[in-house]
């Protein structure tokens, strides 16, 4: 039996507890399948691909969480490589759509 693509949308949204902090959030399957199961999997964050690979894939599993570069190169294990992570992420050019966000200036 053959099935095909519709256009039905089908999405559901799921509340996800963020270990760390305890907050819950609402999060769509996709999402929530990348935190509790993907990024749970041998080789999901590996030191053997490009830079930005393990760290879009480490942003997309931890919620999109600000990280500095040291949480990153610990996390990715590129343990020593912060300054380079950091002149890649703050560079002029958007790899995967990562980029530094700068809060904005208070008085």
């Amino acid at each position: 039996m053959l099935e095909y693509a519709t256009t039905e949308k089908r999405e559901t949204i799921t509340d996800w507890v963020n270990p760390a902090t305890g907050e819950v959030h609402k999060v769509d399957d996709i999402r929530y399948t990348l935190q509790t199961h993907c990024s749970q999997q041998d080789g999901y964050l590996t030191h053997m691909s490009s830079l930005v690979d393990p760290v879009f894939r480490l942003f997309l599993s931890n919620g999109n969480q600000p990280l500095t570069p040291r949480e990153i190169a610990l996390k990715i294990g590129r343990d020593g490589k912060e300054t380079t992570i950091l002149r890649t992420l703050s560079g002029e050019q958007v790899y995967n759509g990562l980029m530094q966000i700068v809060p904005p200036c208070t008085k």
